[in-house]
């Protein structure tokens, strides 16, 4: 058994058992096998992710589309579950502890229904708002001046796209949205900061030609995320190739006069030698007379050694935690959740809360974006 799965099983599967628990004497209420029928729903829904993506490779497409979209929205209701329910016990355990000091405070206590009404009123209007949110692709804006760009270069507009997360479950709606905005906004140059495909990339032969229309005057450049890693590196090649898509795998191009240096993603989740390596044999040295410089890479980790030989490093990955409260845990691994940070040496990041969804499509407190950077040469 993978890492991965044992990890899935013993939290994801922990989070459902504690539902479980609590929805226990409900079910029991309703009928003598309610709670074999809610012993099973749940066995469900922690398989139902595992088993989509095991069907997503059969000619079964639909049949793993809905059961994707039923369990990964699931997900989504487990979490706020979990967190809504546990803080509920947390606050009747303060409760019985003050009690048996002050009597009288034991009114305060949360019963068992008014618990379960309490839950299910905020996890229905979390959901409902979740859909909304995660429906309307934000366009942010950015104005970044320097003195790196060629004398009499007119402003460089570039579109970032991130975090799409193309296969199963975002499909040719998204990428319609996207290119919509792109048409709208007619950007100079395109970078994707990877996760553009999901983790199987399956059945992706319409979405590779929408996106091959799309041809931008300085063209569409992108690097691999973890999900390019997980789908295989020669299928996320080879579908980001036809994409129209130049791919920066630990090397640089010059192009509307900066320069796009691109590593990566190893799929791992710590940073590795090899990463560090990677970027410090791309990147110019430090107080070298070179052109604007956009490093691209997945994840928004920061390499001391880097800083001072990029101008601006473009990142995603986070989702900004994609549902509340979920990013509060996600801040923990990567303190840069989402936004423009000025960083030493006059190097800058911009981390992006990802263009579509992975799991769930929803967001909360998490809109999904774009970002149009316009770089233009101070004082012009």
């Amino acid at each position: 058994m993978s890492r991965f799965l044992m990890f899935y099983l013993l939290i994801y599967g922990g989070i459902n058992v504690y539902a479980g628990v609590r929805l226990s004497i409900l079910a029991r209420r309703w009928t003598p096998w309610g709670q074999v029928g809610l012993a099973v729903l749940i066995a469900f829904m922690v398989a139902g992710p595992i088993v989509s993506r095991m069907l997503e490779r059969t000619s079964f497409v639909w049949v793993a589309q809905a059961i994707g979209i039923v369990t990964c929205t699931w997900m989504a209701l487990a979490l706020w579950f979990f967190f809504l329910g546990v803080a509920i016990d947390i606050w009747n355990v303060g409760v019985w502890l003050a009690g048996r000091a002050w009597p009288g405070v034991m009114g305060f206590r949360v019963g068992w229904i008014q618990s379960l009404i309490a839950i299910g009123v905020v996890v229905a209007l979390a959901t409902i708002w979740g859909v909304i949110e995660a429906q309307y692709i934000h366009v942010r804006e950015v104005t970044i001046e320097t003195t790196r760009l060629p004398a009499g270069s007119k402003p460089l507009r570039v579109l970032q796209v991130s975090d799409l997360h193309l296969g199963l479950i975002e499909r040719d709606g998204r990428v319609r949205q996207v290119l919509g905005i792109i048409d709208r906004l007619k950007p100079d140059m395109i970078v994707a900061t990877g996760d553009i495909v999901d983790g199987t990339a399956h059945h992706m032969e319409k979405l590779v030609g929408m996106w091959a229309d799309c041809r931008p005057p300085f063209g569409k450049h992108a690097v691999f995320g973890n999900h390019e890693v997980y789908a295989g590196r020669d299928r996320s090649t080879a579908l980001l190739s036809e994409a129209g898509f130049t791919i920066l795998r630990g090397d640089k191009v010059t192009t509307g006069g900066i320069v796009l240096a691109g590593i990566d993603d190893d799929g791992s989740f710590r940073r590795t030698p090899r990463l560090q390596a990677s970027e410090n044999a791309l990147l110019e040295p430090a107080g070298a007379q070179r052109p604007f410089t956009i490093l691209m890479k997945h994840r928004p980790w920061i390499e001391e050694g880097s800083l001072g030989r990029f101008d601006l490093q473009l990142s995603g990955h986070t989702h900004a935690g994609q549902v509340f409260p979920f990013g509060l845990i996600v801040r923990t691994q990567y303190p840069f959740l989402h936004g423009l940070f000025a960083l030493d040496k006059g190097s800058m990041l911009y981390v992006s809360r990802g263009t579509g969804t992975w799991g769930p499509r929803l967001r909360l407190a998490a809109p999904p974006e774009v970002c149009l950077f316009t770089i233009v040469n101070r004082g012009s």
